[in-house]
């Protein structure tokens, strides 16, 4: 299948944007964090993407879609910044599993919540140049829910669907009615979304590697990816392949990414 300014492959969903194709994307070498002063009085500072920050967590959807779409205007950078997608997530997850990434060799997991704090081996190239903490670290929301009516949906999870951001969100359907809205039924029915490496990388319950794969439903519409392994799992060195859904309210393991589109 060709597509305009492609020849022989079919684009990534990641570098189509208002129906034009992209070059690329620009991916927060680091969830998204912050320092902290160590003297009094004790602040947070403002959010950046660096080595030895603390990841930023507690926050809601609503807050890390802000906090996101304001990073690049914020730090002067050309383009449009988002939280990250999940069609942004299967990019990264298959690029680390290809021969431009680790080449089907794990990544590490990085058990803290400092930004590279594991070292190259927990990043998806293995050295300085990839993408950090893909795995480990904390459970990394991304802009995209099962709709499975406003009903559902709660108070936090509302920003993912105002229409000034539909643009910058995934959308899955659901069940129906209330009582179909279920993990297995939510998953099979949207085993036509190639690209964000959820049904291509998984079978009910579990994704490759072992990693858990739980498709979002009910009062937890909001997909979580990465993040660290609460049981001991078959092999914790793949887990940019898990994925389970979430309330879209803040918790102290789960933070974000940035994504800037050109």
């Amino acid at each position: 299948m060709q597509t305009a300014g492609f020849s022989d492959y079919i684009p990534h969903p990641s570098f189509e944007f208002d129906g034009e194709d992209l070059p690329g994307i620009w991916v927060g070498k680091y969830i998204t964090g912050h320092r902290t002063t160590t003297t009094p009085p004790i602040t947070q500072g403002p959010p950046e993407i660096k080595a030895g920050a603390t990841m930023t967590r507690t926050q809601t959807i609503a807050a890390q879609l802000v906090q996101s779409q304001g990073f690049a205007q914020a730090n002067n950078i050309s383009g449009t910044s988002i939280l990250t997608r999940n069609r942004d997530w299967g990019a990264i997850a298959y690029l680390t599993h290809s021969r431009y990434g680790l080449n089907r060799h794990g990544v590490s997991a990085n058990f803290s919540t400092v930004s590279g704090a594991g070292g190259d081996a927990t990043s998806t190239t293995g050295n300085p140049y990839g993408v950090f903490d893909v795995a480990g670290g904390v459970w990394e929301s991304v802009a995209a829910y099962v709709n499975n009516n406003s009903a559902r949906i709660n108070f936090m999870t509302q920003a993912l669907t105002i229409p000034a951001n539909a643009r910058y969100v995934d959308v899955y359907i659901a069940g129906t009615p209330n009582s179909a809205d279920t993990a297995a039924n939510n998953y099979n029915l949207n085993a036509n979304r190639a690209g964000n490496a959820t049904f291509e990388t998984s079978s009910p319950g579990r994704a490759w590697f072992g990693a858990t794969a739980q498709f979002p439903f009910g009062g937890s519409p909001v997909f979580n990816r990465g993040g660290r392994p609460v049981f001991p799992q078959p092999d914790v060195s793949n887990w940019q392949f898990y994925f389970r859904g979430s309330s879209g309210q803040a918790n102290s393991t789960g933070g974000s990414r940035v994504v800037v589109i050109p």
